[in-house]
């Protein structure tokens, strides 16, 4: 090793001007550990690019990240830590540059560069040492340029310090928040703590350089400026606000980095600069805001695993023209699954699915929101931006479950005597705490034995049992229920009722015309946990196409369905929607008994998605065998069956299951007896990651059938 440099400025250069890895990492410190001296900055000086001895030259462009399911192989993982430490090792560089380009610097901002470049250092030996575990080494995979091709950008734009915050800083290590969650989760899923242990120390390093980017734009900016504005004045083209983020927005860490709210739902909102669909004005600009019925929480909720699995398929409806706002990395039309396109034979392997689900879906290049609510129209109005759906006055009505409860007692649509188990409570009342505890227990201890016993409270609006409050043996089981019970004002109010012994659940889909025309889509068993959470859908498909459960209800249901869509049409509704019931043991006769009107949904649905997913595949020859056209049962499950660990590993093994994403001309294969039983994992993100997660479509001659290859559903 050369002569230890003294100073910041000979520091810095030698990071630059050597092209071995020993003096890239060496400390920023002097041989006997005290500071260097950092009086006199230096000339500023501007150099293109780091020198690099030959084994550490870097190369234009990269290969994309090995898929996150595929870290399962030693391969995957050595690639992917290789890439990172070589990202490590360019902010090394970067840091220095920095430093010499603008001598002018703040002495405490100069100071604080060190310590990052410290902390760089540390990474890069972290991923290093990993791959020196697996006998392998960073340099054996092609090194990117990434970081370095944007310096030239940085100087050019003339904003000097600010430009350098807000690009390094404030961009590309705000969007490793979110990247290096990511992938420690990704190492946790595959049993390689290790690996992700280095990617948490990362992340919460970078909270930290975050905080000091933000902090100096914040003193550097004019006293006018919010920190929004400087921001956007200072970051440099092509870095944007896009660009600091990435899948799985990490609100905690931008939080701890001190990030205003503003900032945090700047970022979170942003769009890239190319926004391809607004010259294309062709296909839907769809809002997947799964959960808004839970307030501003459904920005946190958007990036879970399973709602990301729901928002991907959702998009599958709407053609290949349709693209996901705010998405940070849209789905490639590649990513479609084969078996669902309109297409026969080799025309398969190179060619998306082109038609809609169904034909009233938007394709007209306007926005198309999960549910609509007066933040998506505020959001559409501010991007003058068109809104394909009913007014958010209308929905906020209709999605109501007081609505449903309102009208089942209107047209008498469930027995007199289970109607009056249910009440609707009003917010005013659930604000007071002692007085609302008073009036519930009133009301339960009105009620039959049976259903004193154990009762439930619902947020009026909610979704997935979110957010419900139990009681026991005529009490409320909180020992202090007023938060819990403003919660509860705060979404609208409550539905008191019993805690049924529910024994199947059922969902009507149907979708209302703007002629006022209802449409039954489909009638679906539904599968839900205990606590309410979505699991998948099953029934049957008859000869003439139609989905129904297959139970006695159907008839029943569908006609309970079409007097509250004709309800909902004369308040002004059109779209699609649903209707969920239940049946339930009787808990003094023993029978099995109905309730039809549970709750309704002035919105898209999970259900709405199977039923537009089975559509897509039927009119295919995608799942037609030599013995009949149609399969006679169905089953969507949002993890598919080798997800199913209460099953055996026989049993799961057994299904066979087939990815229908990489080799089209390979992707209708079948086991042998495929007329029994086919299972179609669907293209969302996850299945392209891995093709053993991920929501699948099971089809089977019938029934028995499918309860023999995945149980009692």
């Amino acid at each position: 090793m050369s002569a230890s440099p003294q100073t910041v400025h000979a520091y810095c250069r030698s990071i630059l001007e050597s092209g071995d890895l020993e003096a890239k990492l060496r400390p920023p410190r002097k041989s006997d550990g005290s500071p260097l001296d950092d009086h006199d900055p230096g000339p500023r000086l501007v150099l293109d690019a780091p020198v690099r001895a030959a084994d550490l030259r870097m190369h234009s462009g990269s290969e994309r990240l090995p898929a996150l399911g595929l870290l399962r192989e030693p391969s995957a993982r050595s690639v992917t830590l290789s890439r990172f430490a070589n990202h490590e090792l360019q902010a090394v560089e970067l840091f220095a540059w920095a430093l010499l380009v603008w001598p002018e610097m703040p002495s405490e901002l100069r100071a604080a560069f060190l310590r990052n470049i410290e902390d760089e250092q540390r990474h890069f030996s972290m991923y290093q040492d990993r791959l020196h575990e697996w006998g392998t080494d960073f340099r054996e995979v092609p090194l990117s340029n990434y970081f370095w091709r944007n310096a030239p950008a940085i100087l050019a734009s003339h904003k000097g310090i600010p430009a350098f915050l807000c690009a390094v800083g404030l961009t590309l290590e705000q969007a490793n928040l979110d990247f290096s969650l990511r992938y420690r989760d990704a190492f946790l899923r595959v049993g390689d703590e290790a690996s992700a242990a280095a990617c948490q120390t990362i992340h919460d390093d970078e909270i930290n350089h975050v905080r000091l980017a933000y902090a100096w734009l914040k003193r550097m900016k004019a006293t006018q400026e919010s920190d929004v504005e400087a921001y956007a004045k200072n970051v440099p083209f092509p870095f944007s606000a896009s660009r600091a983020k990435g899948r799985g927005f990490d609100f905690a860490g931008r939080r701890a980095a001190g990030l205003s709210e503003a900032m945090i739902e700047y970022v979170r909102t942003a769009r890239a600069y190319e926004q391809p669909y607004r010259a294309q004005q062709t296909g839907a600009l769809l809002l997947p805001n799964l959960g808004a019925e839970e307030g501003e929480s459904w920005h946190e909720m958007r990036f879970r695993p399973e709602v990301e699995r729901v928002a991907s398929l959702w998009r599958l409806l709407f053609g290949r023209d349709a693209r996901v706002l705010n998405d940070p990395s849209p789905q490639e039309t590649s990513r479609w699954p084969a078996a669902l396109c309109d297409l026969d034979g080799d025309a398969r392997e190179s060619t998306p699915p082109i038609a809609k689900a169904f034909p009233w879906l938007e394709d007209s290049g306007r926005v198309v929101p999960w549910l609509s609510t007066q933040e998506v129209e505020a959001y559409c109005t501010a991007r003058k931006l068109r809104l394909a759906a009913p007014p958010w006055q209308v929905v906020a009505l209709l999605h109501d479950k007081a609505f449903a409860q309102r009208m089942a007692r209107e047209h008498c649509l469930d027995a007199p005597a289970l109607q009056d188990l249910i009440h609707v409570l009003d917010p005013e009342i659930l604000r007071d705490g002692m007085r609302a505890t008073q009036e519930i227990e009133r009301i339960v201890a009105s009620w039959p034995a049976w259903a004193r016993a154990g009762f439930t409270l619902k947020p009026r609006w909610g979704s997935s049992g979110r957010g419900r409050v139990r009681g026991l043996a005529g009490k409320l089981t909180l020992e202090n229920p007023q938060t819990a019970l403003q919660r509860l004002a705060q979404r609208g109010g409550a539905i008191l009722e019993p805690w049924f012994a529910r024994e199947q659940d059922f969902s009507v889909q149907l979708h209302i015309a703007t002629t006022g025309e209802i449409e039954v889509l489909a009638v679906l068993c539904q599968k839900l946990t205990p606590a309410g959470l979505y699991r998948g859908h099953f029934g049957i498909v008859t000869p003439e196409q139609t989905i129904r459960s297959g139970t006695f209800v159907d008839e029943e249901l569908i006609a309970k369905a079409k007097v509250l869509a004709q309800s909902a049409f004369a308040a002004g509704y059109t779209g699609p929607c649903g209707m969920d019931a239940f049946s339930y043991r009787d808990a003094e006769s023993g029978e099995t008994k109905l309730r039809c009107v549970v709750e309704w949904n002035a919105r898209f649905t999970t259900g709405t998605i199977v039923t537009g997913l089975l559509r897509m595949a039927l009119r295919t020859k995608a799942i037609a065998n030599e013995q009949q056209d149609t399969p006679g049962a169905f089953a969507f499950l949002l993890t598919p069956p080798s997800e199913n660990r209460d099953r055996g590993a026989a049993e799961t093994q057994a299904m066979q299951t087939d990815a229908l994403l990489h080799t089209p001309k390979e992707a209708i294969r079948w086991p042998e007896d495929s007329t029994a039983f086919r299972c179609l994992l669907l293209a969302t993100e996850n299945a392209l990651e891995d093709p053993h997660t991920g929501p699948a479509l099971c089809l089977a001659r019938s029934s028995a059938d499918l309860v023999a290859r995945l149980g009692n559903l």
